[in-house]
């Protein structure tokens, strides 16, 4: 049967004369939230088709308020014939959108056969910390302004850009660098192309080279500036057994505590780049641990060896004393400050034979005496 295409984006109609070979005026300037189109007149007579090329990941179609498909799948097209829907004259088509903080709706929007967008005012971001999503309500309207379907989903409000962070050029979330952590979600095929993978053979094994490989991310993030990282794998595939969960993602193979504890320092140590340590000349820092489940320890001397003791607001004032440090200018360069000890004026923090020590700034060897 003879038939007609539709693509299924276009521009909005603007009024127009008639045209001489018998097209129809072109429909008014569509009013707000509102997307009109016509069918030509020398279509009389066929079917019309509307196609799509793409739509991620799953799209229900009305016209004129009817409903006439629904299709799944990101990267394949899709077309439905819409001959019985149309009508004489124009046709149009109207969605809202409504934005919704549990049963309060912080925003809202119009629109018809196009991209629109719904403004949330002072937003809350979402965040790995604070992971909070609005409620969404999308209603369809026919020409007379009656709701003829409605759908519901969930959304997160975020920032994502750039900036240079620690020298290096860096992905931002909600304005500061937070490593990304990802997995690649995959396919094989044994007739395919090949790549060779690491192969673990137990859970225990893949747990101590997974938090392993975090580990050297944190290293590379600060020594070669690495932002983001991702696992390959998910899952087990034919052939490869170093998934996250078993191919048929029923069992999970990795500890859940580790794997957070691994991720949260990765995270931690990169918020850590966005803060610009106070080096003002005679403002005073203490060193705290930073590794997880010794973060209550902070640097201190002890009969002029550097180590690291619980420490807090309660604790006895010598030792926090001892925790303290005076920012000075660089005994060996001017531009790369030194450290002096608050109890020890004169004896700042120095290192050798791969131990730190409080000793004189007087240019002198510091004492050989290691670590007990």
């Amino acid at each position: 049967m003879p038939g007609r295409g539709y693509g299924a984006f276009f521009p909005a109609l603007a009024p127009a004369r008639p045209d001489p070979h018998g097209l129809p005026h072109a429909a008014p300037a569509p009013r707000p939230g509102r997307r009109a189109f016509t069918v030509l007149r020398s279509w009389a007579g066929q079917r019309v088709r509307l196609h799509f090329g793409a739509v991620d990941y799953e799209a229900t179609v009305w016209v004129n308020g009817t409903r006439v498909t629904t299709h799944r799948g990101g990267y394949d097209r899709f077309e439905v014939d819409i001959t019985p829907q149309l009508r004489a004259g124009y046709n149009e088509l109207i969605v809202r959108a409504e934005a919704l903080s549990g049963a309060t709706v912080v925003g809202e929007a119009t629109g018809g056969f196009s991209e629109f967008s719904v403004p949330v005012p002072n937003a809350r971001r979402w965040s790995p910390d604070d992971p909070f999503l609005y409620d969404l309500r999308v209603t369809l309207r026919n020409a007379s302004g009656a709701a003829v379907d409605t759908a519901t989903s969930c959304f997160g409000m975020r920032d994502v850009g750039k900036k240079t962070v620690d020298a290096v050029l860096r992905p931002t979330l909600n304005g500061e660098f937070a490593c990304q952590i990802g997995t690649l979600d995959q396919g094989y095929w044994p007739d395919g192309r090949f790549f060779a993978y690491e192969q673990v053979f137990s859970n225990a094994q893949l747990n101590d080279r997974y938090t392993g490989m975090v580990r050297d991310v944190q290293r590379l993030m600060t020594t070669k500036g690495v932002s983001a990282y991702v696992y390959t794998e998910i899952t087990d595939v034919e052939g490869e057994y170093n998934g996250l969960l078993t191919y048929d993602r029923r069992v999970q193979k990795v500890d859940t505590g580790r794997l957070r504890a691994a991720h949260g320092a990765l995270i931690g140590a990169s918020r850590n780049l966005n803060s610009t340590p106070n080096q003002t000349l005679g403002h005073v820092r203490s060193f705290r641990v930073t590794t997880p489940g010794y973060a209550v320890r902070y640097l201190r001397q002890a009969d002029s060896v550097a180590r690291t003791d619980a420490l807090s607001t309660a604790s006895p004032d010598l030792g926090r004393q001892d925790a303290s440090y005076r920012t000075v200018a660089g005994l060996a360069d001017p531009r790369c400050p030194s450290f002096e000890s608050v109890n020890l004026p004169g004896s700042f923090l120095r290192h050798y034979d791969s131990a730190v020590y409080i000793a004189s700034g007087d240019g002198g060897r510091a004492s050989t005496r290691h670590r007990p």
